[in-house]
């Protein structure tokens, strides 16, 4: 394994893919590392495509200072060819990153450097969606050296981005979920990175991963499933041992967030659409018996019943349970969260003793709002002409 090195891991799955503007993000990386004495190395993995299409799209002198990897597995899911590269990777720290999103100048050098100077296990990624900046995991107040996974709310950042000690990735058994999932791959790992590989660090004032969504609808994770395809990983996240021996507050975090964000951010997605568009398809009788058994399975898990949760967010996992189509559910959705009569059932937690929990709203609201005027996630802006670059790779 190389000293003082970093190796950035890219999958690309389709010539359309702006793989271009992406490499060049990372491969302007360089000079800012080696300033700092760090090696840059690029993995790209190509996925179930011919290689030589995707290298045609590139120029000259980025084919020449990439690693190139191929991978027919037939399987439309990043998670094969991620762990092919991870097998590969022979950087100390590995970064992973999208084909459609960039990396903001300077970032994988200050990245590093808030590595050593707190010996870090993984260092989270500054996120930048956009043009916002992506404010989760919910730190507390005040620049911490080291995170907490519980008080700082790391289960609510389940992408594994940043930087990541790849002798950590490989003692702790950090892998892609396999299986076929078009998204949702990343999440086990990632909770299992920021729960179980140890010292974990935040890049405060550093540029950021930035995600790019001028890819619309080609993203692999656009569009609606059956919801038992969608979160088809959980099945495979619940079961593992490593969160089964979980303490409890690590448990209660970790269930109710994906409550939350995976379970009810998918309800609201598709009641979002029906209402939208009519499409009767976004939601059906087998949808809410899957609705049904991960629900029981997470709050079995939970072991208080996901009591963090807010009234509201629990009255739509229950009613969405007996939704037998679109409109019962955009039904079921009002009921349980719109008007002004639900206020303050969209705040208080269902068990009232979880009111201060680092889950409930209320406390990551408070939270949230205090990490942003105390400066927790102000990161450089990147200089204009940037920006404008980014454009005219888009365009072109």
């Amino acid at each position: 394994m190389s000293a003082r090195s970093v190796e950035v891991l890219i999958s690309v799955h389709d010539p359309r893919r702006p793989l271009g503007r992406c490499l060049r993000s990372v491969l302007d990386q360089e000079r800012s590392l080696v300033e700092l004495g760090v090696r840059l190395c690029v993995r790209v993995v190509v996925h179930n495509t011919e290689a030589e299409a995707i290298l045609s799209t590139l120029d000259g002198d980025s084919c020449r200072r990439i690693e190139v990897s191929e991978l027919h597995d037939g399987i439309p899911s990043p998670a094969g060819p991620f762990n092919l590269a991870l097998d590969e990777a022979r950087g100390e720290y590995v970064s992973t990153l999208g084909s459609d999103d960039v990396l903001e100048p300077g970032a994988l050098a200050a990245w590093y450097a808030r590595a050593v100077e707190t010996d870090a296990d993984a260092v989270i990624a500054a996120l930048r969606l956009g043009h916002q900046v992506v404010t989760t995991p919910y730190l507390r107040p005040g620049r911490r050296r080291l995170l907490d996974p519980v008080a700082d709310g790391l289960a609510h950042r389940t992408a594994p981005l940043g930087l990541l000690r790849t002798a950590t990735v490989r003692r702790i058994g950090f892998r892609y979920t396999e299986g076929g999932h078009r998204a949702g791959e990343d999440i086990e790992p990632a909770l299992r990175m920021w729960f179980r590989g140890g010292r974990i660090a935040y890049p405060y004032a550093a540029p950021c991963y930035r995600v790019l969504e001028d890819m619309g609808a080609a993203r692999a994770t656009a569009g609606f499933r059956p919801l038992g395809q969608e979160l088809g990983y959980l099945t495979s996240l619940l079961g593992q041992e490593w969160l089964l021996n979980a303490r409890s507050a690590e448990r209660t975090a970790i269930t109710t967030k994906l409550a939350r964000s995976q379970v009810v951010g998918s309800i609201r997605r598709r009641v979002k659409a029906y209402r939208r568009t009519g499409l009767d398809a976004v939601w059906s009788m087998a949808d809410a018996v899957t609705c049904s058994r991960v629900v029981q399975h997470l709050r079995y898990l939970a072991g208080d019943g996901l009591g963090a949760l807010s009234r509201s967010e629990s009255a739509v996992l229950d009613r969405a349970q007996t939704a037998h189509d679109a409109e019962a559910l955009s039904c079921a959705w009002a009921g349980a969260v719109e008007g002004a009569a639900q206020s303050l059932r969209r705040v208080l937690p269902v068990r009232t003793a979880a009111l201060l929990s680092p889950a409930a709203r209320p406390r990551t609201f408070c939270t949230q709002q205090i990490a942003q005027h105390t400066g927790s996630f102000t990161h450089p802006v990147p200089h204009p002409a940037w920006v404008a670059g980014l454009d005219r790779a888009r365009e072109a």
